[in-house]
C-alpha cells in the first residue's frame, strides 16, 4: 500500500488584488503536510508561489501516474475559491485559486485554470487508487457537488464511486473512514 499526498496553499494570487490576502492558508497547509508525514504519507507541497497553475497540474499527473489500485491519495487546498460566471454553464464555474489565478483570464477561458469539474475528472472521477480524499478548506468548496452533478448522480455513485458512500464533514469522520474501509472509497471534505 502506498500513501501520497499532494497540499497546496495560497494566501492571495501574485497578479489578482481583488482577493484579500488570506492570513494563515499557507500556514495550515504546511502544518497538514507535516501531519500527513508523520502519519506516513509520502508528501508533495506547493506553498505560496510555487502553487502555480502549471505545478499543480503536473503534480496531479504525478500522484495519477504513480497510482495503483493499492494507492491511498490526500489531497488538500487551503486559499481561495472563485466562483464566475461562464457562458455556457448555467451554475457558473468554482475555481481553487492558485498562485498565478486572474479573474479575467478565468473569465475568458475557464477552462485556463483549476475549476471544480477539473478536479472531480481528475481525481474523484478516477478509479485507479484505493482511496481518494479530497479536503478543500476554501469558499465555494461545497460546489464540487455540482460538478458531480452535472453528470447522472446514479452514474456518479455506480461508476465513479463504486457504491461507495461519499461522507461529508470534518476531519475526525474522515481517517476513520478511509483507514477502516476494506473497499475503494472516494470521498470529499469541503470547509472553509
Amino acid at each position: 500500500m502506498t500513501k501520497r499526498a499532494l497540499v497546496i496553499g495560497v494566501n492571495q494570487p501574485e497578479r489578482d488584488s481583488t482577493f484579500t490576502a488570506l492570513r494563515s492558508a499557507e500556514r495550515d497547509a504546511e502544518a497538514l503536510a507535516s501531519a500527513l508525514r508523520d502519519c506516513g504519507f509520502e508528501v508533495q507541497s506547493l506553498i505560496g508561489s510555487e502553487a502555480t497553475t502549471a505545478a499543480i497540474r503536473k503534480a496531479v499527473a504525478g500522484l495519477r501516474r504513480q497510482a495503483n489500485g493499492e494507492s491511498d491519495l490526500f489531497i488538500a487546498f487551503s486559499g481561495h475559491g472563485a466562483w464566475i460566471p461562464v457562458e455556457g454553464h448555467p451554475d457558473g464555474a468554482t475555481f481553487l485559486v492558485s498562485a498565478d489565478y486572474e479573474s479575467e483570464t478565468a473569465t475568458s477561458d475557464p477552462n485556463y485554470y483549476l475549476s471544480l469539474d477539473w478536479w472531480y475528472t481528475q481525481l474523484l472521477a478516477w478509479d485507479k487508487p484505493r482511496s481518494v480524499v479530497l479536503v478543500l478548506d476554501c469558499c465555494f468548496a461545497g460546489n464540487v457537488a455540482q460538478a458531480a452533478e452535472r453528470r447522472s448522480i446514479g452514474d456518479a455513485i455506480e461508476q465513479h464511486f463504486r457504491g461507495v458512500n461519499v461522507p461529508t464533514g470534518r476531519c475526525a469522520p474522515i481517517w476513520r473512514q478511509l483507514y477502516q474501509a476494506r473497499k475503494p472509497t472516494k470521498m470529499t471534505v469541503a470547509g472553509g
